[in-house]
């Protein structure tokens, strides 16, 4: 997650988290009150039951722009492949 200038911030989601994994489901919750000068993360890895959860204060956008999803995937300067699938996304507000 980035503010649109820069490099983005890294989170790691330690070992619990594999990489390279085709059977793992992650479930993704963020949250963002309205002006809010943070953001909450929430990550579930579905198989094991591993929780991760931080709260982000830097380098996000600004308070009034919404939160909207952009499903994207690279693995950098390695030339290889990368999966993504997309189960579903739900997106509420408090408007």
């Amino acid at each position: 997650m980035q503010n649109a200038s820069g490099v983005p911030m890294l989170t790691d989601l330690g070992a619990s988290f594999p990489v390279a994994s085709t059977t793992n489901v992650l479930t993704l919750t963020l949250l963002a009150a309205p002006n809010s000068s943070e953001i909450g993360v929430r990550v579930v890895e579905e198989v094991s039951g591993a929780v991760v959860e931080v709260m982000l204060d830097s380098d996000i956008p600004a308070a009034t722009q919404l939160l909207s999803p952009r499903n994207f995937m690279n693995n950098g300067a390695t030339a290889a492949a990368v999966a993504y699938d997309c189960s579903g996304v739900y997106v509420e507000t408090d408007y």
